[in-house]
């Protein structure tokens, strides 16, 4: 059977499929690009996006901070002073965490 492909005249039909391949991969690579792309100003657009994405996380960040505070200071109500420590402290790290983190990537997205 691999004698039968090696004859001489077996190689016009590997250039055949070879060439049929390549004319698939070729077509399949022709593909639409995203709206972003199709404007001269790639970078402004970029740039304007991760600055919406960089402040949705760090409201949410923000958001669940000031939740913590707040969980520890009922557990502070409640009598459980460890646990409130542990919320409180937790929460004003995490708005410390989320300043910094928000101060750092606006300089790296300006």
């Amino acid at each position: 059977m691999l004698s039968g492909v090696l004859r001489a005249g077996s190689g016009r039909v590997w250039f055949g499929v070879i060439g049929w391949l390549l004319s698939i991969a070729s077509s399949e690579a022709a593909v639409e690009l995203p709206s972003y792309a199709q404007g001269a100003d790639i970078k402004q657009s970029l740039n304007s996006k991760g600055r919406e994405v960089t402040e949705l996380v760090m409201f949410a960040g923000g958001v669940v901070a000031i939740i913590c505070i707040l969980v520890g200071s009922l557990y502070l109500k409640a009598g459980n002073r460890e646990k409130a420590k542990s919320f409180i402290w937790g929460g004003v790290g995490g708005l410390l965490l989320d300043t910094m983190v928000y101060a750092i990537a606006q300089l790296v997205v300006k």
